[in-house]
Order: structure tokens, then C-alpha cells, then sequence
């Protein structure tokens, strides 16, 4: 049996106890509101707060290897260049908003994804150029986490994950659900394929990511006097904004589904 077959098996047993206990977290989170009220260590949904400072400062620790690569790749990549692999990226991950938009009963974002990844896919080459987005169909992320807030589900405790950074329970049962079971690099994982695939796409994506946001993490840590209480507090309020304005924004626009 080969190893990603392995990190999969490993995934979805992870997947089953993550859900199971934010499912069960659900209820005592949502009933114990006049309690979260009274204390204060709980009002921020942070009960590890201790452990999650301690990853939080062996991420910032992993930096020191993480940011030479992000130099690395903003010095050979111009801006234009590292727009286009963004593109594809998200172009890639597609069945992923598909299957969220589909979960939350969103026709209008279904149509969307589809159009958009047909048109990026063949006028944008490959994903490269994100054409659809000048059509008056802007990406919209859409992801497991989400669709479990939609479902009712509550955050649970907060968590920090060095390398993904801040997360909660449903946000990180969610996003084990998306990598390993809808994202389309997961299913070459599945087979005889190197294991490079992932290791590479993977690599990437972090890459992708922390050239994106450290310019505003950067811009955080100046201004704020505790980077960590800041950065759990932007998380919250960004994932909140991202739950509550998911379909409300479609009304707005020049493309429309029905």
C-alpha cells in the first residue's frame, strides 16, 4: 500500500472524529450563551489559548524557512505571473466551491462556478487569466466550513495550526473535507501516483497564500499590541463576513442565473 493512500485512509477517519465532535460542540456552544457572557476566556472561543499561542509561535518560528521561499518566488515571479497562478489555483478547486454551493441549496452559485470555470478554463487558458471576473462573475469562495455555519453548525474553540494558521473546529473539520475529499489533486493521491503531486501542490498553495496576505499580516503586527489576539479576532470577523454574505451579494450583479 503506498503512503498517500495511507495520508487518505488517515484523513477521512480524522474527518469522521472532527465532525462527530463539532456536531456534539455544536449544541454546548450555542446553549451556553449567557455563560460565554460571564467569561471572558470563553467569550472568544479560545479555552487552549495557551496551546494555540504555543503553535502560534512555532508557526512564526517556521517563517524563518517559509518567507525565503515566498522571496524566492516573488523575485522570479512578477506580479502579473503570480496573479496567473492564483487564477489557476482557484480554477483547480472549482468541484470544491461546486460541491458548497450545492450543499447550501445555492443554484444561482452552482451556475456560477460552472460558467466561470468553463470560460477560465478555455478564454482564460487553463485559469490563468481570470476572464470570467470581467464578465460580472467575480470568484466568491465557497468552502465546507461555510456550509457547516449555514447548516447551523457553531465555530467550537478556536484553533491555531501552524503552516494554515487561525481556524476553529468546524472551519478545520471543514477544510479536512475539502482537501481530502473534493479537491481534485486529493483523488490523484488516491492511486499509484507520486507522491510529489500533492507534496507540490501543497508547497504551492502555502507559497501562494502567505506571498497574498503577508503584506496585511505584516501591516497587523505593526499596529496591533498583542499579533495574536489581532489575528484570532481579523479571522473571526473575516469567516463571519464570509458565512453571512455568501448569497446576499448576487442580487447586485450584471450576470444572473435565472
Amino acid at each position: 500500500m503506498s503512503f498517500m493512500p495511507k495520508v487518505y485512509s488517515y484523513s477521512k477517519n480524522l474527518l469522521v472524529f472532527a465532525l462527530f465532535l463539532s456536531l456534539s460542540c455544536c449544541s454546548t456552544w450555542k446553549d451556553r450563551e449567557e455563560y460565554l457572557e460571564d467569561n471572558s476566556k470563553f467569550a472568544i472561543n479560545d479555552p487552549f489559548e495557551t496551546f494555540n499561542r504555543a503553535m502560534f509561535e512555532f508557526d512564526t518560528g517556521l517563517n524563518f524557512i517559509i518567507d525565503p521561499s515566498v522571496d524566492i518566488y516573488e523575485l522570479l515571479v512578477p506580479e502579473p505571473g503570480r496573479t496567473g497562478i492564483s487564477n489557476i489555483l482557484k480554477n483547480i478547486r472549482s468541484p470544491i466551491y461546486l460541491t458548497n454551493n450545492f450543499l447550501q441549496a445555492d443554484a444561482k452559485g452552482s451556475g456560477r462556478v460552472i460558467i466561470r470555470f468553463i470560460v477560465n478554463s478555455t478564454l482564460g487558458i487553463l485559469g490563468f487569466f481570470d476572464v470570467a471576473s470581467s464578465m460580472g462573475m467575480p470568484h466568491r469562495t465557497e468552502d465546507f466550513g461555510q456550509t457547516l455555519a449555514k447548516w447551523g453548525i457553531g465555530e467550537g474553540f478556536f484553533l491555531y495550526v501552524p503552516v494554515l494558521g487561525p481556524s476553529n473546529l468546524r472551519d478545520f473539520t471543514g477544510y479536512i473535507f475539502d482537501t481530502s475529499i473534493l479537491d481534485p489533486v486529493s483523488w490523484l493521491a488516491r492511486g499509484d501516483n507520486p507522491i510529489w503531486w500533492s507534496l507540490g501542490y501543497s508547497g504551492t498553495l502555502v507559497i501562494d497564500v502567505r506571498s497574498s496576505v503577508r503584506g496585511t499580516l505584516k501591516e497587523l503586527d505593526n499596529s496591533s499590541i498583542d499579533f495574536y489576539a489581532a489575528l484570532r479576532s481579523a479571522y473571526r470577523q473575516n469567516r463571519n463576513e464570509l458565512i453571512s454574505n455568501g448569497k446576499n451579494d448576487y442580487q447586485n450583479e450584471e450576470y444572473d442565473f435565472d
